[in-house]
């Protein structure tokens, strides 16, 4: 515990170094390992989750580009994006990539650090999601700041972790359906984020993967975008 109140206390830190302390920790505080029944380990918990707000914080007051600033032409040349023609199709193009360059995992993401490639994928989601839909466009704001956030109620860990994997595996499932036209795809991907979003409702966390859900089931009642 105090490894990380003493990284925090120097104030510079990254998402990678909070990272390798807080698993390292883990080992030594989860419950089943101590009989103090998981106090030091929720304690952990809690000072990940603050030390993980300021990151998240610190990000969104750094200056960078404004999706308003980007061209969106150079989005298919820099990503190889095929030419979707519509909105919608360029969204589902550059979120296969989200999920494909493993975007949504808290571990690419520290072990990567500023990549201009990601980056770019980023702001081509945050672009045509605009363009199609600014209600989903907030929507995968939350969900890629917050990227599943860490659970501290340890009844609710293990259903979570399953909800986590039913909505990647759904929404990849969709995006290969958009991107092959696959009616199984489609259908396998129906299934496992309508199970998803059950478990994450029940959990009653506010998670921002919740609305990601909603928006993919919508999408797939709306079928493919010819390519």
């Amino acid at each position: 515990m105090e490894a990380i109140e003493k990284l925090l206390s120097k104030g510079k830190y990254s998402r990678k170094d909070l990272l390798s302390i807080y698993r390292f920790l883990c080992k030594h505080t989860h419950p089943d390992i101590r009989k103090d029944g998981g106090e030091l380990f929720l304690r952990l918990r809690k000072v990940y989750e603050e030390a993980l707000e300021k990151l998240n914080h610190r990000a969104s007051v750094t200056p960078s580009c404004t999706i308003s600033s980007i061209d969106p032409t150079q989005f298919s040349r820099f990503l190889d994006l095929p030419r979707a023609q519509t909105p919608r199709g360029y969204l589902f193009s550059a979120l296969r990539l989200y999920f494909l360059l493993g975007l949504h995992s808290h571990k690419v993401r520290a072990s990567v650090g500023k990549n201009e490639r990601y980056s770019t994928v980023i702001q081509a989601v945050l672009f045509w999601a605009e363009q199609y839909n600014p209600r989903f466009s907030e929507e995968f704001k939350r969900f890629n700041e917050r990227i599943f956030q860490p659970i501290a109620d340890l009844r609710k860990l293990k259903t979570y972790a399953l909800a986590k994997r039913l909505f990647v595996s759904g929404a990849e499932l969709f995006l290969h359906y958009q991107e092959t036209g696959r009616e199984i795809s489609r259908k396998l991907a129906g299934e496992k984020l309508t199970s998803a979003l059950t478990l994450l409702e029940r959990l009653k966390l506010d998670d921002p993967t919740e609305g990601f859900a909603r928006f993919l089931l919508v999408e797939i009642e709306k079928g493919r975008d010819s390519y």
